[in-house]
């Protein structure tokens, strides 16, 4: 190294003390902070990625780039609970087609109790006995609904009492002689069964997944409308059987004295049948009465 002459001026080093140096690091630190800032929200420069890096999970970028899968349609195997919804079933069956059978036959039945009577009156007692169930059906649910809430009756015990009840009014109305009567029969069994709506109730607490519900419910209309289409048949084939078939039953005293009981006897068939698998196959399902 040359040595200093006098008129050249002495250079010292700049002086950083300690507070410069710790400045000087959190700068630096704010700066990587804001780069990377910048990169994840996207409003900095892009970021060069490594080859290859774009294509390291191209699965997982196709899964997310797919649509959702639709859920798949409930097939009617799928039902849970099969054999409870069969017993339901068998019993909404059995009202519709009690009630429709008489449509058939209702007319001449009642021309037999008065044969003087004129067509008009006729028509007007067929129109009150078909009201008369749904009247007295009508001020009764209520009661039927508290009752199937309770812990004293519960669902079943409303259930058996409304088919045991359409069953006696169709034996009655079958044995009927007058007018009067069968008034009386139809009121009774419309005033004991308030079974659609517990019915209802019970389909939504058996099948509590609601991906279900939608299957279970369309039972109770669907096998309504069989009932509506099977009672009719079995009431005109049935009625009267002395006279439509004299050969078989013309010398049978039972069918001339009482010649509408036949479809009112296996009306009262199928409630009894539907009585007894709600009794033995039918789980009670109110929560409180299945807690006991």
């Amino acid at each position: 190294m040359p040595p200093r002459t006098e008129d050249e001026p002495v250079q010292t080093p700049p002086y950083h003390d300690d507070a410069d140096s710790e400045r000087e690091d959190e700068s630096d630190d704010e700066g990587e902070e804001a780069r990377m800032l910048r990169t994840l929200d996207g409003s900095g420069p892009e970021v060069e990625a490594a080859p290859g890096a774009a294509l390291s999970h191209p699965r997982e970028e196709e899964e997310l780039l797919k649509p959702p899968e639709k859920p798949k349609p409930i097939a009617w195997r799928d039902l849970p609970q099969k054999q409870q919804l069969l017993v339901i079933t068998l019993t909404r069956l059995s009202e519709p087609l009690v009630q429709t059978s008489l449509q058939s036959y209702m007319f001449y039945q009642l021309k037999w109790f008065d044969p003087t009577l004129p067509d008009s009156v006729i028509s007007s007692q067929a129109g009150i006995l078909h009201a008369s169930f749904t009247a007295a059906q009508f001020i009764t649910a209520m009661i039927w609904g508290r009752l199937a809430d309770s812990k004293r009756f519960g669902r079943k015990t409303v259930l058996m009492i409304g088919l045991l009840g359409t069953c006696l009014s169709c034996v009655g109305f079958g044995f009927s002689q007058s007018f009067a009567q069968a008034l009386f029969f139809r009121c009774i069994g419309g005033a004991t069964n308030g079974n659609v709506g517990v019915l209802r109730t019970m389909i939504s607490e058996i099948v509590r997944e609601k991906k279900f519900q939608a299957r279970a419910f369309i039972l109770l209309p669907m096998t309504f409308n069989i009932g509506v289409i099977i009672g009719p048949i079995l009431g005109g084939i049935l009625s009267d059987p002395a006279g439509s078939y004299p050969g078989l039953f013309g010398d049978v005293e039972f069918f001339k004295k009482y010649p509408y009981a036949t479809p009112n006897l296996l009306s009262a068939v199928f409630l009894s049948c539907a009585a007894l698998s709600v009794w033995l196959c039918l789980d009670e399902t109110l929560d409180a009465l299945r807690e006991e």
